[in-house]
């Protein structure tokens, strides 16, 4: 992995990132953990893509397909739980 591959992931990771930021309309702190949790979910794909050999998009040493997919797919998780953790921070549990 060259020094460039990792540049190119990094800009990658935190374009998605912000771009799904700019789409919720999420603020300075919510954009932050976006990226940071963008930047995880990336190159845990790209980690997993490589040791499972499981390549999707490759450009040059980066599985940019793995790393993207993964990134989607932590971003919404991490929507997901905050939406979970104000449900149970607003104490109306009352739907049925």
């Amino acid at each position: 992995m060259t020094i460039p591959s990792i540049v190119l992931g990094i800009f990658v990771s935190a374009t998605i990132a912000v771009g799904f930021a700019f789409l919720r309309g999420a603020n300075p702190t919510q954009l932050l953990i976006y990226i940071v949790v963008g930047q995880l979910g990336f190159w845990f794909g790209h980690l997993f893509g490589s040791m499972t050999n499981i390549i999707f998009i490759k450009f040059g040493p980066l599985l940019l397909g793995d790393g993207v997919l993964t990134e989607v797919l932590f971003l919404l998780v991490s929507v997901w739980l905050s939406y979970a953790e104000s449900y149970s921070e607003s104490g109306n549990h009352n739907s049925l």
